[in-house]
């Protein structure tokens, strides 16, 4: 077997093929987990490797931006084992939440793909060329899918899971990437990196420089230029129907900057703009526009939701743990506490998972080591001398500072400021990669490290594919399947957390579908465990904590609940719904003032205070 090829492979698919691995039906986490499998196990098989592309590092090493790029993702991976090693919850913070799945370990695999993939741009130029075509195939088919999704058409997903029902009606496809932000913030370098192909300087293109041009400005065939340029019209489409405010500003910027950087290809650039800006334009004034206008609306309405008081209140966390920060993946938590009356007032209902911005998610997470460390990422990227790739970053520093960053994002991130960073390959570089002598603790360090990513791809499917499972024969009302689903979900978990929560909640809901049976009372009796399991794992433990309030108050033991009831208020001060529950247990319990007290709280941060 050619090792060099399947290195390759293993590269383009890892960066390009991940956005768009999406199963349905056979996980929860149906557009998360299919992607953290994908970045794990190629994480790992690059790790092992690792002879195949190590001799990159040393001409990476010989150049000071190469050497900057080496140096910031060793600081980072430093800065994320120690910020989980002092988590509060360190298995949360190594495996991240369910959501998306951007824990430490995450973010290493994401840090081994982007350091091979600079070692091999480092010796092969024709590899970069390949790499962007797979991305614009990848980042057109997902635009593709997007836009279909936009006009009701859609064979995975169901339509409810993208449309709000306020302003008139708002659909905001999210293709492969669970929601309109992320699928927005995936396409814009897509956009960027295939606009700069498209309108590369044409005496590159006539003299077949390719060894010789810079990263990122590689393409001299005129097919695959006008792909790159048709991907680029279509992510651009599919970002603006997306209704994603952050994304259609990072495009502009990135493409005012390549325009200026394009020399010739400006009048180009500013005519295809113009005719793009007349053709939405005219688009939005058709019924098939019609949603499109209902977000234009709605941005004019709603300026941001409770982003503004989240970056306002969120530096609290990084001011208490600036060393270390409160740990990966944990903010949902560790944000109930500090959250104040005023913003449970303003958004009763909201569940803040992030600071909703990448700069200000590292610097809570990971301390002020994190917040530098991103910061200068993207400073040695934007600050790249190959306007594509230049283009790109810029586009997703702008994204990331409405959305913290995901698997998919923290890749072309970190992949394209390796590759930018990158010597440029010399035009007699040999197109296979030099196999390179590996110190032997070296390889024994990547080895394990590989063989930990592996595990805990596996460990981290097997539950959710459970949990699917749990929700279908809850469905069915068919306790055998529910039950032996559920135990496989717990007993392949191995403390990494999960869907504890969410199994409780339908454990409970099929407890009181099965009513006064045995297999009701099991029902109820694994919604409790469940409850338990997340309260020391989960990364809602103030819900978790709540929901084992109710089902005490469920199986009659008052005791029990006014307890889990004072825990969470005590995780979730200013939550109105713990304060609530504890009034209304009160009450029961014949202590009408400290019941009726803790209404008057509830009353004063829930949704009739607003």
């Amino acid at each position: 077997m050619d090792l060099t090829r399947t290195l390759r492979i293993i590269l383009t698919a890892a960066i390009a093929v991940t956005p768009l691995c999406l199963m349905t039906g056979v996980f929860l986490s149906h557009d998360v987990i299919p992607k953290v499998v994908v970045t794990l196990t190629a994480a790992a098989a690059l790790l092992f490797l690792l002879p195949q592309w190590s001799g990159g590092l040393t001409r990476l090493w010989n150049c000071p931006r190469g050497r900057w790029f080496l140096a910031l993702a060793g600081a980072q991976a430093v800065s994320l084992c120690a910020s989980t090693i002092f988590s509060g919850q360190p298995a949360l913070s190594f495996a991240g939440t369910v959501w998306r799945r951007f824990g430490a370990a995450e973010q290493i695999a994401v840090l081994a793909i982007a350091v091979a993939a600079a070692c091999v741009a480092a010796a092969n130029a024709a590899w970069v060329a390949s790499l962007f075509r797979a991305v614009s195939v990848a980042g057109g088919i997902g635009a593709v899918y997007g836009i279909a999704q936009y006009f009701g058409i859609d064979p995975f997903l169901d339509p409810a899971l993208y449309t709000i029902q306020a302003f008139g009606g708002i659909v905001r496809p999210p293709a492969t990437m669970g929601h309109a932000i992320y699928f927005a913030a995936w396409l814009t370098p897509v956009a960027l990196l295939g606009a700069s192909a498209a309108l590369a300087d044409e005496k590159f293109v006539r003299r077949g420089q390719v060894g010789n041009l810079p990263h990122g400005v590689r393409e001299t065939n005129t097919t695959w230029r006008r792909i790159h340029g048709a991907v680029a019209l279509l992510a651009c489409t599919a970002i603006l129907l997306s209704g994603t405010r952050g994304a259609v500003l990072a495009v502009v910027a990135g493409g005012i900057l390549l325009a200026v950087r394009g020399g010739k290809s400006l009048r180009g650039f500013g005519v295809a703009a113009g005719c793009f800006a007349v053709l939405v334009t005219l688009f939005a004034m058709l019924p098939a526009g019609e949603n499109l206008r209902h977000r234009l609306y709605q941005w004019r309405q709603d300026l941001g939701g409770p982003r503004m008081l989240l970056w306002r209140e969120s530096p609290a966390l990084m001011v208490s743990h600036p060393l270390f920060g409160i740990g990966p993946e944990t903010f949902a938590v560790e944000f109930r506490k500090i959250e104040s009356a005023e913003m449970s007032r303003a958004y009763p209902e909201f569940y803040h998972e992030t600071p909703h911005d990448a700069l200000l998610d590292a610097a809570t997470a990971q301390g002020i080591p994190g917040f530098l460390i991103l910061a200068a990422v993207f400073i040695l990227g934007i600050s790249s001398k190959q306007p594509g790739i230049q283009a790109a970053l810029l586009g997703i520093f702008i994204s990331s500072a409405f959305a913290s960053l995901t698997i998919v994002e923290a890749i072309f991130l970190w992949t394209l400021t390796g590759i930018g960073a990158a010597p440029a390959a010399l035009p007699a570089a040999p197109r296979r990669v030099v196999l390179s002598r590996v110190p032997q603790w070296a390889q024994v360090a990547t080895t394990v490290t590989g063989a930990l990513l592996t595990a805990t791809a596996l460990l981290l499917a097997v539950p959710d594919a459970a949990g699917q499972r749990v929700f279908d024969a809850v469905a069915d009302k068919n306790f055998a399947e529910a039950e032996e689903a559920y135990r496989t979900a717990v007993s392949w978990s191995f403390g990494l957390p999960g869907y504890e929560l969410f199994l409780s909640r339908q454990m409970a809901t099929l407890g009181r579908a099965l009513g006064n049976t045995p297999d009701g009372a099991k029902a109820w009796s694994a919604a409790t465990e469940a409850a338990a399991l997340a309260e020391r794992s989960g990364e809602e433990r103030f819900s978790a904590v709540y929901q084992s309030a109710v089902l005490a108050i469920v199986a009659g033991d008052l005791t029990r609940a006014e307890r889990k009831a004072r825990e969470a208020v005590d995780l979730a001060p200013n939550w109105y719904k713990p304060h609530l529950l504890l009034g209304q247990i009160l009450a029961a319990m014949g202590k009408a003032d400290e019941g009726a007290a803790e209404q008057r709280i509830s009353l004063n941060l829930g949704p009739q205070a607003k």
